[in-house]
């Protein structure tokens, strides 16, 4: 496994082996494919820890936010959205495009900082110092990325202050310090924003210290509009002759009257029925509806109707049954009987 360090000339290095330089890239090729004349900070080319590029990636509108904060802004960022709409997802094709190294850990309550700094173990017979997540970005620059930062016990969460204000880091178990890489970045997410749930859809998120909160820049992070996720089903599903055309209108649909329902967007005509349903369908839902309906397509030549049964297995059987209900009513009002 390559181990990431900072020389005094800007360079990772292992060992005598040159790793990638911390450079001036150009913002428009990088995110657009058309040059712009402005410099983004990124490394000039990936490693082990870079995240792959999806072909199928559709930029969400927030990410335009994102991109205005890796060119000019050093601040620690907290982006807070609905579950499965691609926050994770987005943040990873940022680095991806910028050949950003990319240390992820997911939080919970009984997260401890040795999690994230590191902790001595035994190699070969010998105990060595091994950096955590954390300790990786600082030391050799790259993408740090807590996700469901609002699961965190707040006295662990509120230990981070310190690297939150951009102060170097010391590890007490070898007595080091650790100076933040200029590549250096904190990212976190949340379904919350810190302040707590009003939902009563994330069980376990927890009300963080303000004073930790106040020391990030804040994003909201929503959905991609339908035209978006159609046009992801059209390159993943329809183009690749998987399913077709309809199948997928149905679905997109479908994701698109239960969250306008959940967020009291229906318009009158719309609204009848829909009274009480209180799940949104994310994107990553969506997905994976699409998936099932494909893999369950040869079903429908034994009577089964496809698109109920992978909306159940996709979506429909994580929620209660009043919810169930109501989602079966909803795709018979789009889609009828039809399967396929």
């Amino acid at each position: 496994m390559k181990a990431l360090f900072v020389s005094s000339n800007n360079q990772h290095t292992k060992g005598d082996m040159k790793m990638a330089d911390y450079i001036a890239l150009d913002a428009g090729e990088r995110f657009s494919g058309r040059t712009s004349g402005t410099s983004v900070m990124g490394f000039s080319e990936p490693c082990e820890h870079t995240p792959k590029r999806m072909d199928t990636f559709i930029p969400p509108e927030w990410m335009r936010d994102f991109i205005l904060w890796t060119i000019h802004s050093k601040e620690p960022v907290y982006i807070t959205g609905p579950t499965g709409c691609g926050k994770t997802a987005t943040v990873k094709q940022v680095a991806s495009m910028l050949n950003y190294p990319m240390y992820e850990i997911t939080g919970h309550s009984r997260l401890e900082t040795p999690d994230l700094i590191g902790h001595f173990a035994l190699v070969e017979g010998n105990t060595v110092w091994q950096d955590g997540p954390l300790t990786k970005a600082m030391r050799g620059g790259g993408y740090f990325l807590i996700n469901e930062m609002d699961l965190l016990d707040p006295s662990t969460a509120a230990g981070l202050n310190t690297i939150l204000d951009g102060s170097p880091l010391c590890i007490a178990e070898t007595a080091e310090v650790v100076q933040p890489h200029p590549g250096f970045r904190f990212i976190a997410t949340g379904n919350t924003n810190g302040a707590g749930d009003d939902s009563g859809l994330y069980t376990g998120t927890l009300r963080q210290n303000f004073a930790l909160q106040n020391r990030f820049v804040q994003f909201e992070a929503d959905y991609l509009t339908p035209r978006q996720e159609r046009a992801i089903l059209t390159r993943m599903y329809e183009d690749a002759g998987k399913l077709p055309a309809k199948v997928c209108d149905n679905i997109i649909e479908v994701a698109r009257l239960v969250r306008a329902a959940f967020c009291g967007t229906t318009s009158e005509d719309e609204s009848q029925g829909l009274a009480g349903l209180a799940v949104p369908m994310s994107t990553r839902s969506v997905l994976r509806w699409a998936e099932w309906a494909y893999i369950a397509k040869p079903l429908a030549q034994r009577g089964v109707n496809v698109l109920e049964y992978s909306m159940d297995r996709a979506f429909a059987n994580a929620v209660d049954k009043g919810n169930k209900v109501v989602l079966h009513e909803v795709l018979q009002r789009v889609a009828g009987e039809e399967s396929f």
